[in-house]
């Protein structure tokens, strides 16, 4: 298992539009593609942040399904507000891990 950890930095004022978007674009097919293991945002400290985690089997199944909903057009939303940065990041459980 591999979790994708991406995280956007968002103009201010556009968490609300940014929020409501990514749930119209999880409950229109994008969970079909892969799940969603969690997403937060955030209200206080650093502000205008969104973080979501997914999993994967593997690099190549993140390729493919990525690769297939861009193709697609169902994934990155075309209504949702543009960040002013994104950060991916690639996590490998330790074997001990109860999420390897």
């Amino acid at each position: 298992m591999i979790y994708e950890f991406r995280t956007y930095d968002l103009k201010p004022r556009t968490l609300g539009q940014y929020d409501a978007t990514l749930k119209k674009s999880l409950s229109a097919g994008r969970l079909e593609h892969s799940r969603l293991f969690g997403y937060w945002y955030s209200e206080f400290g650093l502000l205008n942040q969104a973080l979501h985690i997914w999993p994967y089997q593997s690099l190549d199944e993140r390729i493919k399904v990525r690769s297939d909903m861009i193709a697609r057009k169902i994934w990155p939303p075309a209504d949702n507000p543009v960040p002013i940065t994104q950060a991916n990041k690639l996590f490998m459980p330790f074997s001990f891990s109860p999420l390897s």
